[in-house]
């Protein structure tokens, strides 16, 4: 659905239906969707253990939207002062803004897979385990011990 969300908005971009003005805007609306799926997998936590890199995923995606968010009000002060600026032609302080909160963004949504990547791996060894001390229980029980 995101990816369709995506198509739609480069196409209307592309073919001018969508004003290039709002595109910042569009992209950072498609953000939310990602907040979500993260927020409440993280909250969808089993037996007490919180998958912590869904939430740090979840805040590096709010730090992408609000990055959008800051480029499309460094365009919109670029525009009041000159009109037909070529898209993503940003001039001031803000953009610096921007660029941090899309390298932090990214190294957030990075380091919150790996968070989730581990927790994961703990959560299929303990099952692991779990698995091998019933066969270990039930070998045992077979062998009249």
């Amino acid at each position: 659905m995101l990816m369709v969300y995506a198509l739609l908005v480069g196409w209307g971009l592309i073919g001018g239906v969508i004003r290039y003005e709002s595109a910042y805007l569009l992209i950072a609306l498609a953000c939310i969707a990602p907040i979500i799926a993260y927020v409440y997998g993280f909250l969808q936590a089993r037996d007490g253990e919180l998958d912590w890199g869904l939430l740090v995923s979840a805040i590096g995606w709010a730090l992408v939207a609000i990055a959008l968010l800051i480029q499309h009000g460094a365009l919109q002060r670029q525009l009041g002062e000159i009109k037909n600026l070529p898209f993503g032609v940003v001039k001031g302080g803000l953009e610096t803004w921007a660029l941090l909160c899309s390298i932090l963004a990214f190294c957030l949504i990075a380091g919150g897979a790996m968070l989730s990547l581990q927790s994961w791996n703990r959560e299929r060894l303990a099952e692991q385990d779990a698995s091998r001390a019933q066969t270990l229980r039930d070998n045992a029980r077979r062998a009249g011990l």
